[in-house]
């Protein structure tokens, strides 16, 4: 149910005008862009945590130090150091559990 909240509100964001200067469309888009950010980021972060756990179970040799060589070229192609990365996962999962059972 909650997916064809959100796709129908997104479905019906093609057609606002938002060259108009009315403040609730430049609300609603704001409101469309950070959901998009924050989806994109917490699948990030959901990877990342995937990667942690396989390493945590499968101990491959040099395994730890590739996920944090590829973890910290990532966060700072995103401009910030991995603790940054770190701490704005915890974030936006927070923000994006927040949604999520508010379209349930």
């Amino acid at each position: 149910m909650k997916s064809l909240l959100v796709f129908v509100c997104l479905a019906l964001l093609p057609g606002i005008n938002f060259a108009q200067e009315s403040e609730e469309s430049e609300e609603l888009g704001n409101l469309a862009q950070s959901m998009l950010v924050v989806g994109k980021m917490t699948g990030n972060c959901g990877i990342l945590h995937l990667q942690i756990q396989f390493q945590e179970n499968t101990k491959l040799e040099g395994g730890a130090k590739f996920i944090t060589r590829f973890w910290t070229a990532e966060a700072a192609r995103l401009g910030m150091s991995l603790e940054e990365f770190g701490k704005q996962c915890n974030e936006v999962v927070d923000k994006y559990d927040a949604w999520f059972e508010a379209f349930e």
